[in-house]
């Protein structure tokens, strides 16, 4: 709550994001962004995922993911994995390991999906803060630019 009353005061962009989404959730997402913030100035940019889809995604990493069971990871997210609150991480580790995908491949995937790169706050914060319908829209997002 302190930290979110100091960075309104010293960053206006936040006090007209208060406006539209409220204190309370304001403050739980600078709370899921505060280990990231170096310099206020950053709040904003690190909070940016948390509301909006992303507008780019990193080509190089889906070139990277693209060949190590992509479809098959997206497909399972879609149809069965991200139907299922809360997330369960060893559901998806059991999914990856009957289908010979590397864990890490189908997190990448997720923050693709999530965020557009490999940065930002921690996955699961990620899927915990967002409405399960705005997921599903950025995962259709991303089926879009996949070439």
């Amino acid at each position: 709550e302190q930290v979110a009353e100091e960075a309104i005061a010293k960053l206006p962009e936040l006090a007209s994001l208060e406006e539209r989404i409220g204190r309370q959730l304001l403050t739980e997402a600078l709370s899921i962004v505060k280990e990231r913030i170096v310099l206020l100035e950053d709040v904003e940019k690190e909070i940016f995922c948390l509301f909006h889809a992303p507008e780019s995604y990193d080509t190089k990493v889906i070139e990277k993911v693209k060949n190590k069971g992509l479809n098959n990871v997206l497909e399972y997210l879609e149809t069965e994995w991200l139907r299922t609150v809360p997330y369960d991480k060893e559901k998806l580790a059991a999914f990856c390991k009957s289908n010979e995908i590397g864990f890490g491949v189908t997190m990448q995937t997720l923050r693709l999906i999530l965020v557009g790169s490999l940065q930002g706050p921690d996955v699961f914060d990620i899927l915990n803060f967002v409405e399960n319908d705005v997921i599903y829209e950025r995962l259709d997002l991303f089926k879009n630019q996949i070439p």
